[in-house]
């Protein structure tokens, strides 16, 4: 099993101070993310939430590419939202984790790959650092959105 993770810091901004984040605001801002993901992921287009449960949604997302893929979303009270793609592409789950460090809040990103994603890492020169490089590219955009979407001026 492959794992891809990367964290970091949830703040505001070009240097705002009028923004206070909390951890409320927040995972309600996850979850818009999770039933409206074009908003702050840019290789998405559109989100259809097929069903809702009382711990997430079912989903069906359509990325830039072109390609569509249902994925299972559990909204973690602890801040741990994971998302299980349901029909096996390359990548079977991602975990959205906001946590708290003594200097404020930060955001990890970890996609873990499919069995069919590693076995096309260890064939296929650059599959896995063109992953890696998708997701990563992305991190800093979905990490301000998430702030962007949550914030309370003072």
């Amino acid at each position: 099993m492959t794992v891809l993770s990367w964290t970091v810091p949830l703040e505001a901004v070009d240097g705002r101070t009028d923004v206070e984040l909390n951890r409320e605001s927040l995972l309600a801002s996850m979850r818009d993310k999770a039933e409206n993901p074009a908003a702050y992921i840019p290789y998405i287009t559109s989100c259809d939430v097929r069903e809702r449960y009382s711990d997430g949604i079912l989903r069906e997302i359509l990325y830039s590419s072109g390609e569509r893929v249902v994925e299972r979303v559990t909204y973690g009270a602890n801040g741990r939202f994971v998302f299980e793609v349901t029909e096996p592409l390359d990548v079977a789950r991602v975990v959205n984790q906001v946590s708290e460090s003594g200097s404020g809040f930060l955001f990890t990103l970890e996609v873990t790959l499919s069995e069919s994603g590693n076995k096309k890492a260890m064939r296929e020169p650059g599959f896995l650092e063109e992953t890696s490089a998708l997701f990563a590219g992305s991190l800093l955009t979905i990490a301000h959105a998430t702030v962007e979407h949550c914030t309370t001026v003072k």
